[in-house]
């Protein structure tokens, strides 16, 4: 007995299936399933329209790129495509990689026109996503995921840096780093790095990136004095200043690079991280 294929498909911008071929079938007599729904099946390199491989449904002309439903007429071959649930998106796939423009099917891209599995995040949901996530490093962050982290550890900073004023006399934004202070910034070390990790995973980016950062610190204490140590062990200790000119601009440089970096909008497909 023949194996019933299986068939995925697209409604509202996102994959259902898998249905058999005798199902499908049912699906398109509902009107479930009209002639732009975008369909596919093993051995198929790219999603396809569904009256591409079903005779029951009549063969229509694809609307024009870049027209939205409900926005002019419907002259020129243009075809509103009407799911099941009786909202419409656009059918257009774009490129061959399968990827296609938010909100036009793509099961990759969710509803803020963001890959699904790295959303766009509120201040509380991106708060509660990296603190769930405490040391993940697996996986991807949004933009807003990050940002909105680091303007968190910011204000807890802050009211921390006041309790140490206010009880030990202390400032971590003078020359003393009071001991609620401390405790905060060692509680948010290991959420920072991984939610940064997640940032640069979005963009198809290794997060060694900002493990670099934490290597090149101690790197330069401890090989700059082996390599000198003449100019960091006499009385010329005015030079050591001028020696560290050049690993302050190039630390400030990668500085700008991971900046660029976590402003940068997540791949919005799969990528090797996620």
């Amino acid at each position: 007995m023949a194996i019933a294929k299986l068939w995925y498909y697209v409604v509202q911008g996102k994959q259902v299936g898998p249905v058999r071929s005798d199902e499908f079938e049912s699906l398109i007599s509902q009107g479930i399933i009209n002639p732009s729904t975008l369909v596919w099946a093993e051995g198929m390199a790219d999603w396809e329209r569904a009256d591409r491989h079903f005779n029951g449904l009549k063969q229509s002309v694809p609307p024009p790129i870049g027209r939205t439903p409900g926005h002019g007429s419907s002259e020129s071959g243009m075809n509103d495509v009407k799911s099941g649930s009786g909202t419409y998106f656009d059918a257009k796939v774009s490129g061959s990689s399968g990827a296609m423009s938010p909100g036009n099917g793509n099961p990759h891209i969710g509803a803020d026109g963001l890959y699904i599995h790295s959303p766009s995040r509120t201040f509380s949901g991106a708060v509660a996503t990296c603190l769930n996530k405490y040391a993940n490093f697996s996986g991807r962050a949004s933009r807003s995921e990050y940002w909105y982290f680091v303007l968190f550890t910011i204000f807890v900073n802050m009211i921390a840096s006041i309790i140490d004023s206010i009880i030990f006399g202390t400032s971590s934004f003078g020359e003393d780093y009071g001991p609620v202070s401390s405790l905060v910034w060692l509680g948010l070390l290991l959420p920072s790095l991984a939610v940064g990790w997640r940032r640069l995973h979005d963009i198809n980016r290794s997060g060694w990136w900002i493990g670099g950062l934490f290597l090149m610190i101690p790197a330069f204490t401890l090989i700059l004095p082996f390599l000198f140590p003449a100019l960091f062990y006499s009385e010329n200790s005015e030079w050591i200043g001028f020696f560290l000119v050049i690993p302050g601009i190039l630390l400030f440089l990668y500085l700008i690079v991971l900046f660029f970096f976590s402003c940068t909008k997540g791949d919005l497909a799969p990528n090797r991280y996620g």
